[in-house]
């Protein structure tokens, strides 16, 4: 088995498939089938618990639909508060909360960013 890196960060084996072909899978589904004995259906995708690409091991991998997916990878942002002016946001976007990256740990309201780099233009 031939292990090679996959552009989006993930590692990809070669498996010699049936009638002499070879097969290329990502390695995380290759391993997930391979403990559970099953085969993935193509709406499944296996999500590393960890969030890093790189650790395929079992205990890491688990099955998720591609539905379901997204959910497991936003960050809990209800406790999050404005840098500046110490408030909690309400500005949404598609459903979800906007904050803006604020120096090393800090987060900064719509409100407040805009005026911050309106400020840092002039």
């Amino acid at each position: 088995m031939v292990r090679s890196r996959h552009a989006q960060g993930y590692f990809r084996v070669y498996v010699r498939g049936v009638n002499k072909k070879d097969k290329r899978l990502l390695e995380h589904r290759f391993v997930y089938e391979q403990y559970h004995k099953c085969c993935l259906l193509s709406w499944v995708q296996v999500h590393h618990i960890n969030h890093d690409r790189l650790d395929n091991r079992i205990e890491n991998l688990v099955a998720v639909s591609r539905r379901g997916h997204p959910s497991l990878h936003r960050k809990d942002m209800t406790n999050r508060k404005c840098a500046i002016c110490n408030r909690i946001s309400i500005t949404y976007y598609r459903g979800s909360q906007v904050w803006y990256k604020y120096q090393s740990n800090g987060f900064l309201c719509k409100v407040c960013y805009d005026r911050t780099h309106s400020q840092s233009k002039r």
